[in-house]
C-alpha cells in the first residue's frame, strides 16, 4: 500500500457558524509510532457522516486509498508504521450533516434541499 502525498490540509480554525457549533464535535490525537504497527483506535469511532484527517510524518492520508477503517468504525489500519513515525488525526463528529442538491447549468447553480 503507498503512500499518496499531498500537501496538509491546515485548518487552524474550521469556518463555523455559532449556529453549526452544536452539531459538530472536533477531537484530535497525535502519537509516536512503535516498529511495525499497523493500526490504532479512536475511542468514539468513525462513521460515513464524520470527516477524517490522518497525517503520517507530515503527509496526508487518503481513505480506502492509504488506510482503512474497521471494528465498526473504531480501529484505523495504516500502512506498517516505523518506529518513532508520528501519526496526527482530526475527527469531525456531526450530529445532522447538511448537504446542498442542485445541479449546475451554464454556470447557475440550482439549489434544493439537501439529506
Amino acid at each position: 500500500m503507498g503512500l499518496i502525498i499531498r500537501l496538509p490540509i491546515m485548518t487552524n480554525k474550521p469556518n463555523i457558524s455559532d449556529e453549526d457549533l452544536n452539531i459538530l464535535t472536533i477531537e484530535k490525537g497525535q502519537f509516536i509510532a512503535k516498529e511495525n504497527q499497523s493500526a490504532f483506535d479512536i475511542t468514539h469511532g468513525f462513521t460515513e457522516r464524520d470527516s477524517l484527517e490522518i497525517h503520517i510524518n507530515n503527509l496526508y492520508l487518503e481513505k480506502d486509498i492509504n488506510y482503512s477503517v474497521s471494528d465498526n468504525g473504531k480501529t484505523i489500519n495504516v500502512p506498517t508504521l516505523a518506529k518513532g513515525d508520528v501519526v496526527s488525526w482530526r475527527l469531525f463528529k456531526f450530529k445532522n450533516k447538511k448537504s446542498i442538491c442542485g445541479e449546475m447549468l451554464c454556470g447557475e447553480l440550482n439549489c434544493g434541499e439537501g439529506v
